[in-house]
């Protein structure tokens, strides 16, 4: 288990857990695991939804969540098994539905695309160089975190790009500060990312009408919430996340 909290309005890491114990080397917990690459799972979906609406389409696109096969073999699933028929892009992402994610792959204009915009809002670890193909929709490209955290605050900031920062101020036993963090205007921080797009993505996942569960809401507050899991195969349920 691990976590990562930061404001996305300064960049800073309010909280960081690395590992569910630091002291049992049975699970590498020695390992900062926010800072190891690791499949972010659907939780990458609205990087690849955010391109596709750089190429002119929006929420209320209709894509289909039919039985799709790609190739000779590939039958992709969605992580209950199941499918739901045409519906608004909108819909398709509160979902977190795979197939029409894995649609909006060719959308959005494939690897490159998707890569080209992961990149730009803090998503440096995927690699040009490897065929992902269309699994990268889905979360099959591992990535940090960390760099999760600040993609997640391009869309948090109207799609300004902070830089994670984890030092407020070091001094040594004389008090000489060694290093200090000085507050940068959230207006200096570069635009990765067309504000409309980043309004778009946070209006949809704030939606309390198309969202995955009840458990991703807070009373009245405005909350963008996006899940990321890995889907298994079990002999009760079938395919469950």
């Amino acid at each position: 288990a691990a976590a990562l909290f930061a404001d996305p309005k300064t960049g800073h890491i309010l909280t960081m857990v690395g590992s569910r114990d630091y002291f049992n080397d049975e699970i590498d917990g020695k390992v900062n695991v926010t800072m190891r690459p690791r499949l972010p799972g659907s939780s990458f979906k609205p990087i690849v939804y955010a391109q596709t609406f750089l190429n002119r389409y929006g929420p209320a696109t209709v894509l289909y969540d039919t039985p799709t096969k790609i190739g000779i073999k590939d039958e992709p699933q969605n992580y209950d098994g199941k499918f739901q028929g045409p519906m608004s892009i909108r819909r398709a992402l509160g979902q977190s539905r795979n197939i029409p994610a894995i649609k909006a792959y060719w959308m959005a204009g494939e690897q490159n695309s998707i890569i080209d915009l992961a990149q730009k809002m803090g998503v440096e670890t995927l690699d040009k160089k490897r065929d992902y193909g269309y699994p990268l929709a889905i979360g099959a490209g591992e990535v940090k975190m960390s760099e999760m955290v600040t993609a997640f605050s391009v869309f948090a900031n109207n799609g300004k790009r902070p830089t994670l920062t984890p030092i407020f101020k070091i001094e040594n036993s004389k008090g000489d500060i060694l290093e200090e963090w000085k507050k940068e205007d959230l207006e200096k921080f570069p635009e990765v990312l067309d504000p409309q797009v980043a309004y778009l993505i946070n209006d949809i996942l704030a939606d309390p009408s198309v969202k995955l569960s009840q458990y991703l809401t807070i009373g009245d507050h405005a909350v963008a919430t996006k899940t990321g899991t890995s889907t298994n195969t079990t002999k009760s349920k079938g395919i469950a996340p």
